[in-house]
């Protein structure tokens, strides 16, 4: 297959398994689905993995949005995710290529969200 997508469950592709994978792109739809190991081996192949961390970011937002304001709301909330999901990827890509030794989009990704929690909470002032 083209894409790989491990949507269910954590540990999936292994350091055992990872070398069979013939697909191009893995998209993380589980939580945790490459082991470590398993994550070197496919980077090794040249695999893009699209980390958990990204590619579930929009399930909280589009998953609650019924609840909060009703089934309408999900237009509202579609309309603007693809600008942030977009946003969000160029981040990731652009933090990857001025830092090329993180080495993955995942370690990337984390550094991206550390950064940004750490911006919010010296903004809030919780560290001096």
């Amino acid at each position: 297959c083209d894409v790989l997508v491990p949507a269910a469950l954590e540990h999936q592709i292994t350091e055992e398994n990872a070398p069979c994978i013939q697909a191009g792109i893995v998209l993380e739809g589980a939580n945790g689905p490459t082991t470590p190991e398993a994550d070197a081996t496919l980077a090794d192949k040249g695999v893009l993995v699209i980390p958990d961390i990204y590619a579930n970011a929009a399930s909280p937002r589009t998953s609650a949005a019924p609840f909060i304001r009703g089934p309408d709301e999900l237009t509202v909330v579609n309309s603007g995710l693809e600008e942030i999901m977009s946003v969000a990827y160029r981040e990731i890509r652009e933090n990857l290529a001025r830092h090329p030794e993180m080495g993955s989009l995942r370690i990337a990704a984390m550094a991206n969200a550390i950064e940004k929690v750490a911006r919010s909470y010296l903004s809030l002032g919780v560290f001096p």
